[in-house]
């Protein structure tokens, strides 16, 4: 979401902005310390057996500090089979919670779900033919390089595998045979455009919404575990598309969202000055947000 309106600013709006952004410099330091600082309360506190060697290698990260600490000690959430609730039914077995919740997935994303009016604009953009061109000489049509793979495994985050059971340690500690051979094969995929059947299946894991009824299949968030290999693949099409589309200027000045050195923060700090320039200079500020 971003700001539509823009209001033009001021000498003393400059000032009031230059203040504000240290003391967002400063808030912004704190929550950093703060859960790295309740992170070494919990070392201290429970170091019953706790080897801090394990956190050694582990990121400085204030968003998952906590959670590398907790894991560290063995401190995991407990899970238990759900009983599901469909009418006047109940459901306990594994088999039957996994039919249950795979119905209602499919339900929710079927295509009765949707509204008349969205249906029609759909398949009238579905009916309208593709009529990109494009030549193999394009750098972006090239074949894939091997810093490009060791530069999509640098940045990929430890998640948990797909049905193939490959993670991306397994990726990270391949020798340099075997990295070439990946390559190869990214690249075949790449050349042939052919998109192995495999990498089109997903474990589902259901995710319970924070506050809802563990016994109504609708309360549950669909997370899909796909492989690995095809998520490295994607990332490395994608920072070749990232790479073109800021090259050729098409994405708006304005969008921080899948930008490098870019975060929401910076749409909530444009909003701050512009209301702050409005309220210096007395003037209205509109603005219109989409939730898309």
């Amino acid at each position: 979401m971003k700001p539509v309106a823009t209001v033009t600013g001021t000498k003393e709006s400059v000032g009031a902005y230059f203040v504000g952004t240290q003391r967002r410099k400063i808030a912004s330091l704190l929550n950093e310390l703060e859960p790295l600082h309740a992170a070494f309360v919990v070392v201290v506190r429970g170091n019953r057996g706790l080897n801090l060697s394990r956190l050694s290698h582990l990121p400085l990260r204030a968003n998952n500090c906590g959670k590398k600490v907790k894991a560290a000690n063995g401190v995991y959430k407990e899970f238990s089979n759900p009983f599901l609730n469909t009418g006047h039914t109940s459901y306990s077995s594994p088999l039957d919670v996994a039919n249950i919740l795979g119905q209602t997935f499919a339900e929710v994303s079927a295509v009765d779900s949707y509204s008349p009016a969205f249906l029609a604009i759909k398949n009238r953009a579905e009916r309208m033919p593709l009529t990109f061109s494009s030549r193999q000489s394009f750098p972006y049509n090239c074949e894939f390089k091997m810093f490009e793979l060791q530069t999509a495994l640098s940045q990929a985050h430890d998640s948990s595998p797909g049905p193939d059971g490959i993670a991306y340690n397994m990726l990270r500690h391949l020798d340099a045979v075997s990295l070439s051979n990946l390559l190869h094969l990214f690249n075949r995929v790449w050349g042939e455009r052919s998109f192995p059947r495999q990498w089109q299946e997903a474990v589902v894991i259901p995710i319970l919404k924070p506050g809802k009824d563990p016994a109504n299949p609708l309360h549950y968030r669909p997370i899909a575990l796909t492989s690995v290999l095809c998520k490295t693949l994607e990332r490395m099409v994608n920072a070749r598309l990232a790479f073109e589309l800021e090259k050729q200027g098409c994405i708006p000045p304005l969008q921080s969202g899948f930008r490098r050195e870019r975060s929401t923060f910076d749409n909530i700090v444009y909003l701050e000055t512009q209301i702050r320039n409005a309220f210096v200079r007395r003037n209205h500020l509109v603005s219109i947000f989409f939730d898309v």
